[in-house]
């Protein structure tokens, strides 16, 4: 059986996920992966400004959430991890620091509001 090789259309312009503008390619983060290929999802500018206001958020963040996480309110700064910036995937918009367990768990659900409601009730119909 011959192995179809998928080819990657090459473009020199992309769309940025976070300001959605089409660029040049070297107005993009680009990340080397281990078999070679590259992922470019958000432009330099927006890198710079997201990480900018992502770290003001966090020190924010940590201020008004007592240094919990705000879904379980676990304390990992005591166990020295750091917490994820919860955002959402369509808009960017941050929304809280979660431990990497509650950040995992919804993102998992991805984000579905529904399916974590199912698994809340299913929980509770096989609790104990």
């Amino acid at each position: 059986m011959k192995k179809m090789q998928l080819k990657r259309k090459m473009t020199t312009e992309h769309k940025c996920s976070h300001c959605q503008e089409i660029k040049s390619e070297e107005d993009f983060w680009i990340t080397k992966r281990l078999d070679g290929s590259s992922r470019m999802r958000m432009c330099l500018a927006c890198r710079k400004n997201y990480r900018r206001n992502s770290n003001d958020y966090y020190q924010e963040k940590i201020a008004e959430q007592n240094g919990l996480c705000a879904i379980c309110g676990v304390n990992e700064i005591g166990n020295g991890k750091k917490f994820s910036i919860d955002h959402d995937h369509t808009t960017g918009k941050f929304r809280g620091l979660l431990c990497v367990r509650c950040n995992f768990g919804i993102g998992h659900f991805k984000d579905n509001t529904n399916n974590l409601i199912k698994a809340v009730q299913y929980l509770h119909l096989h609790k104990p």
